[in-house]
Parts: structure tokens; C-alpha cells; sequence
């Protein structure tokens, strides 16, 4: 299981996702395809699903998903080497044989696969997470974008801080802080610029995160306890 947090969209474009068969094969037919690398026919089992900056997706596992060109996400996963890869080859990049279906052979991997077909409508309804806000003000404002009704082993939180402090509340689990907007500063000892990331120990009493330009965003990860 994964989330994607979409961070941006290239200018002057329509990002994309891939997420569920909305054209269903046959579990037959989708081995062909995998084992034929016939990419055209792949690409015809789906639609592109529009997102836009600031939105928030799942994945459940089983569930076959890919990343669009003009789109940049936050991606989360769960700790799992669970992955199977149905596309060999991407722009010169090869990826080996044992890393395709987790040394388990297509034929087991055919079975992990959610053979169910999902108009785009449904695809929004069932997979789009709508942030829920826990604090705001004047200067920040502090959301919850997954937890675990969701996902059973992380859950995210996203700040937008105007200006000056924002003091985060935590729980008893480590935490991994990332800026994805401007410039901050953890405890005024750590600063951080847009991609850059620092990890928050389980033992940390205060986390105090300041502002250092203006309208900035930070995105925090966190194990489900």
C-alpha cells in the first residue's frame, strides 16, 4: 500500500496518474502483456486519472499504478519489498530480472493483481483522500492528510506556516520531517530548504518548526504505532 501527496504539476500541463484497470484484461491476457513487453496494450488497460497540486491518493496493494510524466509527488510506502513490476524498460533503464516479481515468477505474481474494472468517476470517489484540518490560524495551518483507517503503518501531516513558529505536538514515534515549500528551522538549530529532510527522534520532548521565509510547507511522516 502507498500514498501519493502531489506536490506539483509542470506548468502549462495536465498531470497524471495511472491507478486501477479501467479497461479490465484477462488475467490470460495481462500475463501476454507482461511477458510480450507489448506496451501499447498495456497502456490501453487504463486512462489517465487528472490530479492537481495539493491533492492527496491511496493505493491499496494489488492495485496496479504508475506516476505520469509533469507530475511530482511526495511518495509514501509501506515498509514492504512487495513489489512487482510489470514494465522492463524505461528510457534506457533496465531493471533486472530478480527485481521484477520479487523472485516469485509471474505466475504467482498474476494473482496479486486486483482483476476489477473502475471508471474514472469511481477511481476519484474510492482512492482521492480529503484532508482533514486538526489546528489553523491566522499564520499556519496544520493538516492531516493520512492516518490509519488508511494506511496501517504510516500516517501524514502537512503545515503551512506563513510566518513565525509552529509547535508540533508528537506522539511517541520518530518522525521524519520534509520541506516541500521555502525555508524552515527545527528547534532554531536545524535549517532546511525546499527537498531537504531531517528526522525527528521518539525521545525529542519540543519540535519547534520556524519560519524562515515566507508561506511555507512542510510535510511529516510518521510510523502507526
Amino acid at each position: 500500500m502507498e500514498c501519493y501527496y502531489i506536490l506539483k504539476v509542470r506548468e502549462g500541463t495536465e498531470g497524471y496518474i495511472r491507478l486501477g484497470f479501467q479497461h479490465l484484461p484477462t488475467k490470460k491476457e495481462w500475463k501476454r502483456i507482461i511477458e510480450e513487453q507489448d506496451l501499447k496494450a498495456m497502456d490501453n488497460c487504463f486512462e489517465k486519472v487528472p490530479v492537481k497540486e495539493g491533492e492527496v491518493w491511496y493505493v491499496p496493494g494489488g492495485v496496479p499504478h504508475a506516476i505520469g510524466e509533469n507530475v511530482m509527488v511526495l511518495e509514501i510506502m509501506e515498509p514492504s519489498d512487495l513489489v512487482v513490476r510489470c514494465e522492463f524498460e524505461r528510457n534506457g533503464i533496465v531493471v533486472p530480472p530478480k527485481a521484477r516479481f520479487m523472485g516469485k515468477g509471474l505466475d504467482f505474481c498474476l494473482n496479486i493483481f486486483e482483476y476489477k474494472e473502475r471508471d474514472l468517476k469511481t477511481i476519484r470517489e474510492t482512492f482521492k483522500i480529503l484532508p482533514e484540518t486538526l489546528q489553523s490560524s491566522e499564520n499556519f495551518t496544520f493538516n492531516k492528510l493520512i492516518d490509519s483507517s488508511i494506511a496501517k503503518s504510516f500516517s501524514v501531516y502537512h503545515l503551512t506556516l506563513k510566518e513565525g513558529d509552529f509547535k508540533l505536538e508528537k506522539g511517541s514515534s520518530f518522525m521524519v520531517v520534509l520541506v516541500v515549500k521555502g525555508k524552515v528551522s527545527i528547534n532554531n538549530d536545524v535549517s532546511l530548504i525546499r527537498g531537504e529532510s531531517a528526522f525527528i527522534s521518539a525521545n525529542s520532548k519540543e519540535t519547534i518548526i520556524t519560519a524562515k521565509q515566507k508561506d511555507c510547507e512542510v510535510c511529516f511522516v510518521a510510523p502507526v504505532n
